[in-house]
């Protein structure tokens, strides 16, 4: 029997694990227009191929490369908003009491694919019992590393819903400046990609030609052409025109995703370039122990176990140790370089006041907005530096193509 949840007058039925299942077992399969579509596009396109030949593979590469970045950037947003309102959804659910797992599974009615299968195995996990907490971080995609430690504090501390909504809100924020830096990366891999692309046309076609035409007429190449035959002649050897459109083309995949999500801060060196950033989860998650009325050591133990950052993790359990021997937990977290003098001074002020909680927060809030203005002004600054490189590179390889065209004319006029 299912379980049944008397809410405002209305019977809500929690499903069984089995019915759940079965639902995510379900597939969407193809019906028939969608079988009628592609035989129309096939139909074009071999008639395209008869009559316009080789060009038609040109164009339809050119096509098929514009249609993978469209779907990249529709997919990437698609995603983020999905995973606000997943979110937004669970912080309601918690606020009201309702039932978890109908919620879900209510929730993922409103979408197709990949993210509906997800949500509801993110149903069955909380039908069958598991934490909240747990089901987010099992199963991929449906919310951020951050969100996830967020919600596992507010988890055991009592405070579920507002560690949702906080959740919410930071992912509202740092998605917002993660894909402004996805559309810069995205047009610098783009030019990189169309570059390495004409490149490598003009120096498999187009040199070979110039070698033996100036060999005939016994005139040497410019120096900047002989450089790049040259530098041609290298990159063959050691496979660069393999492996550098293979990477690239990677990067355009990844970076998009990783910085929308929030991943790309988690690698080691991007996450030591920007520490305080773990300054703001932190003083966060351990606010809703302070709400509480919890011990700040539950919370620094939990962070210390399941924070996603290795080196920030190792740092948090060192500072639970240091407060677990008497120190205070507030010069534990400065000792180790998790929040700095004027954090702990504010945070030792706050306490001896009251109202530590909001200070804990506001000072998150304002980390946060820092490092947002910190990381626009890099980008705006580096910006200028890297369409010049890509610029005189251009140009360099303009010059080499150019010139010797300039200088056989000249040698056949003389």
């Amino acid at each position: 029997m299912s379980a049944e949840y008397d809410m405002g007058g209305s019977n809500l039925k929690l499903p069984k694990p089995e019915e759940l299942q079965s639902s995510l077992a379900e597939y969407e399969p193809w019906k028939l227009w969608h079988m009628i579509v592609a035989v129309f596009f096939a139909a074009v396109l071999f008639w395209a191929f008869l009559v316009i030949g080789g060009w038609l593979g040109v164009l339809l590469i050119m096509l098929l490369f514009a249609i993978f970045i469209g779907w990249i950037f529709t997919t990437i947003r698609g995603a983020s908003g999905q995973r606000y309102s997943l979110l937004w959804m669970l912080a309601i659910a918690a606020e009201h009491k309702m039932p978890l797992a109908t919620t879900v599974e209510a929730f993922a009615n409103q979408y197709r694919g990949r993210f509906r299968r997800r949500v509801l195995k993110l149903a069955v996990m909380l039908s069958q019992g598991a934490p909240l907490s747990h089901a987010l971080r099992s199963i991929r995609g449906l919310s951020s590393p951050d969100a996830n430690i967020l919600v596992e504090v507010g988890e055991e501390a009592g405070r579920l819903a507002p560690a949702l909504r906080r959740a919410a809100a930071v992912h509202a924020s740092r998605s917002t400046l993660g894909q402004t830096l996805a559309s810069q990366a995205s047009y610098l891999l783009v030019v990189l990609m169309m570059a390495q692309t004409i490149t490598s046309f003009l120096l498999y076609f187009i040199v070979p030609k110039f070698e033996a035409i100036f060999n005939d007429f016994g005139v040497g190449l410019p120096a900047t052409t002989r450089a790049i035959i040259t530098a041609s002649h290298w990159a063959v050897r050691f496979l660069v025109p393999i492996w550098l459109p293979l990477l690239t083309l990677t990067l355009l995949l990844m970076i998009p995703i990783a910085l929308t999500s929030g991943t790309m801060f988690e690698m080691p060196i991007l996450g030591r370039l920007f520490p305080r950033r773990h300054s703001a989860t932190i003083l966060r998650s351990l606010s809703m122990c302070a709400e509480s009325g919890q011990p700040i050591e539950k919370g620094l133990h939990t962070l210390a176990a399941r924070y996603p950052v290795s080196w920030v993790r190792r740092r948090l359990a060192r500072a639970e140790q240091n407060a677990l021997h008497g120190m205070d937990w507030r010069e534990a977290l400065r000792r180790e370089k998790l929040i700095n003098t004027t954090d702990h001074e504010v945070l030792a002020t706050s306490s001896a006041v009251g109202n530590l909680p909001w200070a804990m927060n506001d000072l998150a809030d304002a980390i946060d907005r820092r490092q947002r203005l910190k990381i626009a002004m890099l980008s705006q600054a580096f910006w200028p530096i890297v369409i010049v490189a890509i610029a005189a590179l251009v140009l360099f390889l303009a010059v080499g193509f150019f010139t010797p065209l300039v200088t056989l004319i000249a040698r056949l006029s003389g």
